[in-house]
């Protein structure tokens, strides 16, 4: 089964309807982001999971992170203007691609160093792009699954 990934952007006064649906919300209310996000959805996953061991926490920011439902089997995280503070930490260029070429490996994901780097670093500039690009009453929706 192949696992993909997407950013949107979503109004914030949206997001206590986006926690109970989701899907629905982002569908009707959203914008894109970033569209031909050309790696997996595990890739992100990991990455997020680099940042969070590297100390740059994308969660934590007083919203639910909503699961689709029991037979969906997305996963959504909600990046607001709060994060903002961590756009410093979020160059691409600042996170060798061994540390993610690892995370890759230990996820199960069979990819070279080099495509592990590119992945790492296409994931890491799309969070940074978003996130700058943000107005104040938006929050970006990163959505694997």
């Amino acid at each position: 089964m192949s696992v993909t990934a997407s950013f949107g952007v979503l109004n914030t006064k949206l997001l206590p309807d986006f926690v109970r649906e989701p899907a629905r919300v982002l569908a009707e209310h959203g914008r894109e982001l970033a569209s031909g996000f050309g790696w997996s959805g595990f890739v992100v996953l990991v990455v997020l999971d680099v940042l969070e061991d590297q100390g740059v926490s994308l969660s934590g920011n007083g919203h639910e992170e909503p699961i689709g439902g029991t037979e969906d089997d997305t996963f959504y995280t909600v990046v607001t203007t709060e994060h903002r503070r961590l756009l410093p930490r979020l160059d691409p260029s600042a996170f060798p691609g061994h540390l993610f070429h690892a995370a890759f490996v230990e996820a199960g994901l069979r990819t070279d160093e080099g495509d592990s780097a590119a992945a790492a670093r296409d994931t890491v500039a799309i969070l940074r792009d978003g996130i700058a690009a943000l107005a104040d009453d938006e929050a970006l929706i990163i959505v694997v699954g």
